[in-house]
């Protein structure tokens, strides 16, 4: 993908046809790791797998072994219209059911990809 103008506001930047990266980040309460661990399972396996327009995902956790409760998925779409069907209107989380019990706090953020490396 090349380059895109940079000139107009973020909601006005996205390219309908352009692909998405989504970051989610989640802070688990204490204890509570193997329980979002497992939602996540669920989620993916049931939901987010089977999403239309989505190119891939992946599912980290934080290396830094004096923070472990931090969680990331950051998943790839092939157009803005995909991961609205997915997110809805705004960059709110999408949460399994009873998950905010759990998290201390999260954020989703939205990009638009310019360019990607080649493939290998």
């Amino acid at each position: 993908m090349g380059g895109s103008d940079r000139s107009g506001g973020a909601s006005d930047h996205a390219d309908p046809g352009g692909r998405i990266l989504r970051i989610f980040r989640a802070r688990v309460r204490e204890g509570a790791e193997a329980t979002w661990n497992a939602m996540m399972d669920e989620q993916i396996a049931k939901d987010l797998t089977a999403r239309p327009g989505l190119i891939s995902w992946y599912r980290c956790h934080r290396l830094d072994p004096g923070d472990t409760r931090e969680y990331i998925v950051v998943t790839i779409w092939e157009t803005r219209h995909h991961e609205r069907l997915f997110a809805g209107a705004s960059a709110h989380p999408v949460l399994p059911a009873g998950a905010d019990q759990i998290l201390e706090e999260t954020v989703a953020i939205e990009y638009e990809l310019d360019d990607q490396s080649a493939d290998r």
